[in-house]
């Protein structure tokens, strides 16, 4: 049976987001063609333009990225809540499945979602800017290939930030931990943004309306945060992160000490670990109170 709802979930939610991927993959793709174009065609008029244009329609293709991605929340967030406390609500009650079958189904089909949205928002991003850097190396040396890119890149991060890692492998390898953390995150939100419509249509919740709902769920996303600002003073956890291997450590010192090594890197994975464990305990709260206290329009 849970497969049944996990399949239905998917489409339902493929359904509501159909639209908003349709127009933001027609922006996209006209973005696209737009830095494409070889514009040197057009003389050194056209090659100044062009530059300017590619540079707009890189940060262009992120925030549409970016847009898309609030939009599937939106989406996600508005098919919820048609089906369970909505037109459909009656009969997604009427059920024979456990609450916690039903929530699963709806948090696994949303967060898939999600994170696709998410997905293609990074890699947005990366892409845009590993094609704004080649374009600007291209312009004073020739033969610009992905692994001088990536140097530079480094190089960059370094400077920038005053990282005291060189190494591209340990960089990258941090970047994605914190691409998983995002994900970690927004998985988590997806289930708070669930809880706090349930929430709201519980007694006595219910009389806040929709302002109530709005400070339900950022008042459990500021209880997600500092829960897990608090386990990070307490019991911190670290990866040590090296170009052959990484280690798990809950020690402060030996995080410090790994990042004066050049070469080493060190990601806080406390934040991770503390949001899945509070969006777990949030799909408990919240499947308790879909058996027991849900009220449908």
């Amino acid at each position: 049976m849970l497969g049944k709802l996990i399949k239905h979930a998917f489409k339902a939610h493929a359904r509501a987001v159909w639209g908003a991927y349709v127009a933001i993959g027609v922006v996209g793709a006209v973005m696209v063609i737009l830095m494409l174009i070889n514009w040197q065609n057009f003389g050194e008029t056209g090659m100044g333009a062009g530059l300017v244009v590619k540079g707009i329609a890189a940060l262009v293709l992120c925030l549409t990225a970016f847009v898309g991605l609030i939009l599937t929340f939106v989406s996600v967030t508005r098919e919820f809540r048609r089906s369970m406390v909505g037109k459909e609500g009656e009969l997604t009650m009427a059920l024979p499945v456990r609450a916690s079958s039903l929530l699963f189904s709806k948090w696994l089909s949303g967060s898939f979602w999600v994170c696709l949205s998410y997905t293609a928002l990074c890699l947005c991003f990366f892409g845009s800017f590993l094609y704004i850097l080649r374009h600007t190396l291209g312009a004073v040396q020739e033969d610009v290939n992905l692994t001088t890119l990536l140097t530079q890149f480094s190089s960059l991060l370094v400077s920038t930030f005053g990282l005291k890692v060189t190494d591209i492998g340990v960089i990258l390898n941090i970047i994605t931990m914190w691409a998983v953390y995002g994900g970690v995150t927004l998985i988590t939100i997806v289930m708070i943004f669930f809880f706090a419509i349930i929430l709201g249509h519980c007694r006595p919740f219910h009389r806040a309306g929709v302002l109530g709902r709005i400070l339900y769920f950022f008042g459990a996303v500021l209880l997600a945060g500092g829960f897990a600002a608090l386990v990070n003073s307490l019991m911190p956890i670290y990866f040590v992160v090296t170009p052959e291997y990484f280690t798990l450590t809950m020690s402060t010192q030996e995080a410090a000490m790994a990042v004066a090594y050049k070469g080493y890197g060190v990601f806080s994975a406390t934040g991770a670990y503390c949001w899945g464990f509070f969006g777990v305990i949030v799909f408990l709260v919240t499947a308790v109170l879909i058996d027991r206290k849900v009220n449908v329009d």
